[in-house]
């Protein structure tokens, strides 16, 4: 049987390394043997010991993930690098310094696993087709609106729905903020690029992702995002799409 992989997590939040931490103890193969906040003591600690993998927050102080990566590179320390991060504006500087994967949080077993697993098939001459990969993948466009009083911005992956109100549009994202649009529902759709925003109706957009339960009878679909359950109108043309979706 091979050896777990020994591994270290820095990151600067203490909540954000018991997550990780709690989330690794699930994964075979690999067992986090120091965490740290400082990334100044966790240079220090892998000039003195062997670590196969590094889970690396990008924005911190003193040294930026980035820099980290870059540290360690020039100190000839020889650790896969796993970046964990709420900043994918950082992804294109994560290619240049040779990161095996790129994480968006908050992350899931199942994307850490992935990221395990390609540390122990060990070929590095992959590393930078496969990140350039996550590269493609991972792009997220960000959507500029006009409100009322200016306008906002935002992720489409936040969407949960949108809802048509005469000339205007009401949004509603995962985070349960909502906002009025000065657009109507057809200049918003145009705008979408992502596969998961849905029509399901002349006057209803949904993520698809967060879809619960489908009432043919009332013509509903019903959206639920942690305790929080959304009714909203379906049309047989819609239950077409999700159901070609869903399939």
């Amino acid at each position: 049987m091979n050896q777990p992989l020994k591994s270290i997590i820095v990151d600067d939040e203490v909540q954000a390394i018991e997550l990780l931490s709690a989330l690794l103890k699930n994964i075979p193969g690999v067992e986090v043997d120091k965490s740290f906040s400082s990334p100044l003591e966790a240079i220090d600690y892998l000039s003195k010991n062997k670590s196969d993998l590094i889970f690396l927050d990008v924005q911190m102080p003193d040294l930026s993930g980035i820099e980290f990566a870059k540290t360690i590179s020039d100190l000839n320390i020889d650790s896969y690098v796993v970046f964990v991060t709420a900043h994918d504006q950082y992804l294109l500087d994560a290619l240049r310094v040779h990161a095996l994967d790129f994480l968006l949080k908050p992350v899931g077993v199942e994307e850490l696993s992935e990221a395990v697993l390609r540390v122990q098939k060990r070929n590095r001459k992959d590393h930078i087709s496969n990140l350039k990969n996550l590269f493609t993948a991972n792009q997220r466009k960000k959507l500029r609106f006009n409100t009322r009083n200016g306008f906002v911005t935002f992720f489409e992956d936040e969407i949960l729905f949108i809802k048509a109100d005469g000339v205007y549009s009401l949004i509603h994202l995962i985070n349960g903020k909502e906002v009025i649009i000065s657009q109507n529902l057809g200049k918003i759709e145009e705008q979408l690029t992502i596969k998961e925003l849905i029509k399901i109706h002349r006057s209803v957009i949904v993520n698809a992702n967060y879809i619960f339960e489908i009432n043919r009878g009332k013509k509903e679909c019903i959206l639920a995002i942690d305790a929080d359950t959304y009714k909203l109108k379906l049309s047989l043309d819609g239950l077409k799409v999700i159901e070609n979706f869903i399939c």
